[in-house]
């Protein structure tokens, strides 16, 4: 019971890491900025369609506003002119799949990777510049499109604001009005210039056009009147939008050299590293085991921590220092649940088999977590920050 416990804490994370858009726990994601500078991100997916398209992009050059277009891979190589004007005219072109259908969840990360990395590539065909900015399909991150988005040095983009006009549903008034209502400084919102169905296909026959040609206009006034400017996702999030080249294929030997050597060096600031070895110890006290690294993986992502360094922690568990950090953990949970502490006698465990349960000592042990866990991580982490401050000075 206690396995299939923790198995099901670990899936629902990682159904929160896979279907919620702006979740970190899988891959790093922008979805909105600390407020204060007054501008929303504008946004636009599943295109370039051969009708609405040409649509917005009239509506946002007669409102001197540049916004950042998701496109699909198929469907850029169908309208290469409508990716050069949308580049042309300023606007940022990103990637959003090869072919945004239902199958793209399904496949294994070698096509996942090269559905992307295609979709790059026709894109670069005809601007000559690689995008560096991706979303999901239907902000559904699978952990193959976190491996690929990694390989590809990719920066995946999610939104917090979306008036529902994806696949048939059509953009409306009253949508928009709410949107304007709920749409805060920092946001990124969410529209769509293309129109797919479940298989990825173009939807030609339907009337969006005329949806987006009266609402698109009263977005944009509607944001100014509330003070908010829309820009480019590049000017909020101050990284570059593009590379002068795809990244390589790593393959390989190649592959794992990369990945330890970005692993190693991302935030290894002191402080940082020192919070990630102490996330690492504490999760490493917990009953959690088999999920210790699972978990410390996803930790480390959510919180931007260094990922080597949390691994490293959670190995508080191992053979020599683990029992005694459970021992510890058990006897001072005992003690707080029972105002004593545990007896060890084989005599007393077989005359009173209720009083050492399991369920006793489990909770015993996620009691006396809070505590020594907690000790432990902040004795160790301080230790450390000290010493990682003094190489750094050094």
């Amino acid at each position: 019971m206690y396995t299939v416990t923790l198995a099901f804490i670990v899936f629902l994370l990682l159904c929160w890491g896979i279907f919620w858009r702006n979740s970190s726990l899988l891959y790093p994601t922008h979805s909105r900025i600390k407020p204060g500078r007054r501008i929303v991100a504008l946004t636009f997916d599943d295109g370039p369609h051969s009708q609405v398209t040409p649509l917005v992009l009239d509506v946002l050059a007669r409102h001197n506003v540049k916004a950042t277009f998701f496109c699909v891979g198929k469907h850029a190589e169908n309208y290469p002119e409508l990716i050069r004007r949308t580049h042309s005219e300023g606007h940022l072109v990103a990637n959003h799949s090869y072919e945004h259908s239902r199958s793209f969840f399904f496949l294994g990360p070698k096509r996942t990777e090269r559905s992307i990395r295609r979709a790059g590539e026709a894109i670069y065909r005809i601007i000559g510049c690689h995008p560096r900015y991706y979303r999901a399909p239907v902000g559904i991150k699978t952990p193959p499109q976190a491996l690929a988005a990694w390989k590809q040095k990719l920066a995946f983009i999610g939104w917090t604001r979306w008036p529902r006009d994806g696949g048939p549903q059509k953009l409306t008034v009253s949508k928009i009005r709410k949107l304007l209502s709920a749409t805060r400084d920092g946001d990124i919102i969410v529209l769509h210039d293309g129109k797919v169905d479940l298989s990825g296909n173009e939807v030609l026959k339907e009337t969006h056009n005329s949806g987006m040609q009266e609402c698109l206009p009263l977005l944009i006034e509607g944001l100014r009147e509330k003070g908010l400017i829309p820009v480019r996702l590049d000017e909020m999030l101050n990284e570059p939008a593009y590379s002068s080249q795809p990244a390589a294929e790593l393959k390989g030997k190649a592959f794992w050299r990369e990945l330890f050597r970005s692993l190693a060096q991302e935030h290894t600031e002191p402080l940082r590293l020192s919070l990630a070895l102490a996330t690492g110890v504490f999760i490493g006290c917990s009953p959690l085991f088999g999920f210790h690294s699972l978990l410390g993986l996803m930790t480390a992502a959510k919180f931007r921590l260094n990922k080597l360094a949390v691994i490293a922690g959670t190995n508080i568990s191992n053979p020599i220092t683990g029992p005694l950090a459970i021992f510890a953990t058990i006897q001072i949970g005992w003690r707080i649940l029972t105002g004593s502490w545990l007896s060890l006698e084989v005599n007393k465990i077989g005359m009173d088999s209720t009083l050492v349960s399991a369920d006793h000592i489990l909770a015993s042990w996620l009691i006396g977590l809070t505590i020594v866990g907690t000790g432990l991580a902040l004795f160790l982490g301080c230790i450390f920050y000290a010493l990682f401050r003094l190489k750094k000075a050094q």
